[in-house]
């Protein structure tokens, strides 16, 4: 009995005794189950309140292993985001404030280039490329499950490139002349959304981003614990995947295409931005060639880098690829005008009348200025309802997250100057979703994410 009350004191005063197994001996001596009660630890015979308890160490039943699994599960995908270290800065929520009271708002949208990853395992992209064509199949029609299987058909094979490589060589086949000297961030759509949620103050998961300042340009690298997420998206998103290729096809003469991403670049809150994101798809207009440029949107510049976009050749005499920073490069495909660019977004469920948008669907259309969605209903795979169109208008939205995209703002300009006053400039940023108070942890990093030759340096950003 002694040793259980000295046991319990212990526990008391180091409950981590219980979860770390630091040593053989630990490990005999707490064989028994331990149960926690408002981060009260408990031993066999000692009485505990009456509530319910949760299971720490040991199990009772199917339901408390149930739980134990899942929460290991988070404890491992929770150790693989988190850098190894100790963080040198920390950026407190609660402490930041909106850079300014102007309203924000995206000015000046410019489409700059685009691409589509070709399914091979050499890394190889069709500049510019094309999104896959709104089709919508005869109904009722049904779509598999996505699987993990069928999600590493689109990049588990394929030998990841850097980051950006894709991104340059995109630009240098349609914007050889662009420079970067005037741009403040660079960046996929997907850690923008990542960022605001934070400044929102609801992180949807936890995170890492790794960071890299180049001569006055910040670069926010995508990280993900499972590279296929970076070239496919979710593993178990549902029947996603499988409805967009019901509704959206690759032309014939890009069939072996996988997905399309476009760069972009705009203004907001008094910085330059230049965004990559993922299309899911076009909307071939009634009338007119979605070839043609918009007009009252003059893309000039993306025409005359790309001589041979309005005009690809047949698919049976693929040009010759060339390699452009470790891609190959294929000159195939079209440009397509950003007012024709759609989203794809499917719910299982019978379509209502006032079908809406979550917030954050609208936030991942606004960082990419895609302003027509495409619901899709669904039960189960099976669809036997016209999708629903949604034309979106910004306005309602920014007024909502104005102060929230100040803070934005704010955390890109802390995170420059930060990246700024450390050696090399690359540092990495962890976000844990559960912690209190809501922060970023900013960590050192070695590690060249970005693997941009001084060549290429020189040629974007000058001597």
């Amino acid at each position: 009995m002694d040793v259980i009350i000295l046991l319990s004191q212990a526990l008391a005063v180091c409950p981590g005794l219980l979860l770390g197994g630091q040593g053989q001996k630990s490990k005999l001596l707490l064989k028994s189950p331990v149960y926690r009660v408002d981060k009260k630890y408990i031993m066999p015979g000692m009485k505990a309140p009456d509530r319910r308890l949760s299971t720490v160490s040991g199990t009772t039943d199917a339901t408390t292993s149930t739980q134990e699994t899942a929460t290991s599960r988070r404890h491992r995908r929770h150790r693989n985001v988190k850098p190894h270290g100790k963080p040198f800065e920390i950026l407190i929520l609660e402490n930041i404030k909106p850079a300014s009271d102007d309203q924000l708002h995206i000015e000046n949208y410019k489409f700059l280039a685009s691409y589509n990853w070709k399914k091979t395992e050499k890394p190889t992209i069709y500049v510019p490329g094309a999104p896959a064509r709104w089709t919508s199949p005869k109904l009722p029609t049904t779509a598999s499950k996505d699987t993990s299987e069928s999600a590493s058909e689109k990049g588990d094979k394929m030998i990841l490139p850097p980051a950006y490589a894709p991104f340059f060589a995109s630009l240098q086949e349609m914007q050889p002349t662009y420079s970067f000297l005037p741009v403040s961030l660079v960046t996929d759509r997907n850690s923008l959304r990542k960022l605001l949620g934070f400044a929102s103050g609801h992180a949807r998961q936890d995170w890492r981003i790794y960071v890299e300042l180049v001569k006055d340009t910040l670069f926010l690298i995508r990280w993900e614990a499972d590279k296929r997420r970076i070239m496919t998206g979710s593993l178990n998103s549902g029947y996603g995947h499988s409805l967009e290729k019901k509704f959206a096809k690759f032309d014939k003469d890009l069939k072996s295409s996988t997905h399309h991403h476009r760069i972009a670049e705009y203004d907001v809150g008094g910085m330059k931005w230049v965004v990559r994101y993922e299309a899911d798809g076009y909307l071939e207009e009634e009338s007119g060639s979605s070839e043609d440029t918009a007009e009252g949107n003059p893309q000039p510049e993306a025409e005359v880098a790309t001589p041979d976009a309005e005009s690809p050749p047949p698919a049976a005499a693929e040009p010759e690829p060339k390699s452009v920073e470790g891609v190959d490069v294929i000159q195939k495909g079209r440009i397509v005008p950003p007012e024709s660019i759609i989203e794809i977004k499917t719910k299982n469920g019978r379509p209502k009348s006032n079908s809406r948008l979550d917030v954050d669907k609208v936030t991942q259309c606004w960082f990419s200025q895609t302003k027509s969605v495409f619901l899709v209903h669904h039960q189960d795979g099976a669809v036997d309802s016209e999708p629903v169109k949604i034309d979106l208008g910004f306005e309602d939205w920014e007024k909502k997250q104005q102060a929230r995209l100040g803070k934005l703002i704010t955390i890109i300009k802390e995170i420059t100057e930060i990246a700024r006053r450390v050696e090399g400039g690359r540092c990495c940023l962890y976000c844990d979703r559960k912690e209190s108070p809501s922060a970023i942890r900013i960590f050192k990093s070695n590690e060249d994410n970005l693997k941009m030759s001084e060549e290429l340096k020189k040629k974007y950003w000058g001597e």
